[in-house]
């Protein structure tokens, strides 16, 4: 943590500007405190990690659940650094205690910003978001790395618990990570998933000088553009498509009972199968077998809706029993023209184009 209380009951904040000496002479003097749950921290100054405070226990503390590494410490810092190179009213680690929460940041009284380095829950995402929304503050998400990236649109390893991270602008979906090391944020954007951690992003670096608040956020793909992530994800697909052939227990696996009950040819299933639409990512599987067990379950009978009910969306994000019915249907529209126009594999992919940069 950057920020103790004196005994007096003033704040004291690790800004970077004071000497190491200067903090090694403000730490024979005073005691230092904890501003959340008043239990007393010490000032650590080593040669390498930068000055912050440190619980003598995080027993009592409900909102420094663990130590906080090295680069978290540092990226908090840097934030701090930017917000008042902007000249935004900022403050370090505010505790609020009716939600017994506190931001890293907190920038013009209004934005929280929460910078997370190691992985949460996605429950503990959603609680704070909550949380501050129950406070009417806004909070944006940021990622951490250590990583230096390339830019450009490439396969990307985004967890669960960052989805939650996800923020949403005219229908763009993207999100913000920031490299203490590299003194960078890079933008997540024109996100497809195609399985798991794995999915495709345009991913578009920012130095920390140029970044501005409000946040600066990412342009929309034009369809020429679309075609290059389009071609990625086809390959992933036909990646995926060939894993199935080595699981086990064929008589399990959804995509062998699928395709079977679909009497389909799994070396070479139609082009609708798989194919990447907005808010995918709600079904937490490949796009072929939530495509296909959708298909099977109308064939049997079952309506969208008990389709959804059979699907676990208990841990996904708000509204998202509505986002995956309105995509549940967007797919069942595009497969039924695709059905009915007859058309080839071109045609199909234009349509997705068009769907996606209204969304991308």
């Amino acid at each position: 943590m950057l920020v103790a209380r004196f005994a007096d009951g003033r704040l004291y904040t690790l800004s970077g500007k004071a000497s190491r000496d200067t903090l090694k002479k403000l730490r024979t003097e005073m005691n230092f405190y904890c501003p959340s749950c008043g239990g007393e921290v010490r000032l650590r100054i080593g040669d390498i990690t930068i000055p912050h405070f440190a619980h003598l226990s995080l027993a009592l503390c409900a909102s420094f659940s663990e130590p906080e590494s090295q680069q978290h410490l540092e990226g908090k810092l840097l934030l701090k650094q930017w917000a008042d190179t902007q000249q935004l009213d900022s403050r370090l680690e505010t505790y609020f205690p009716a939600i017994r929460q506190r931001a890293d940041l907190l920038l013009q009284q209004k934005t929280a910003i929460e910078f997370q380095f190691s992985p949460i829950p996605f429950s503990e995402v959603l609680r704070r978001s909550a949380g501050y929304d129950s406070l009417d503050l806004a909070v944006h998400w940021i990622s951490g790395t250590t990583a230096v990236l390339n830019d450009g649109i490439q396969v990307v390893k985004i967890k669960h618990y960052e989805t939650g991270f996800f923020e949403r602008v005219d229908n763009l979906l993207y999100f913000r990570v920031f490299s203490p090391t590299a003194r960078r944020f890079y933008y997540f954007s024109h996100l497809i998933h195609v399985s798991g951690t794995k999915w495709i992003a345009n991913v578009t670096s920012l130095p920390l000088d140029r970044q501005h608040f409000p946040f600066l956020v990412p342009s929309k793909l034009s369809l020429h553009e679309f075609q290059k992530l389009l071609r990625l994800y086809k390959e992933e697909r036909h990646r995926f498509i060939r894993s199935q052939v080595h699981v086990r227990r064929k008589y399990q696996d959804p995509f062998w009972l699928c395709t079977y009950e679909l009497q389909l040819d799994r070396d070479n299933l139609p082009p609708i199968i798989g194919i990447p639409l907005p808010d995918s990512y709600l079904f937490r599987k490949h796009a072929v077998i939530w495509q296909l067990q959708l298909l099977a379950a109308l064939q049997k009978g079952k309506s969208v809706e008990v389709f959804l009910k059979g699907q676990d969306f208990s841990k996904i994000s708000r509204g998202k029993a509505e986002a995956a019915d309105t995509l549940a249907r967007r797919y069942l529209a595009v497969y039924k023209r695709w059905h009915e126009e007859k058309m080839t594999a071109g045609e199909l992919d234009r349509l997705i184009g068009e769907i996606a940069c209204k969304s991308l």
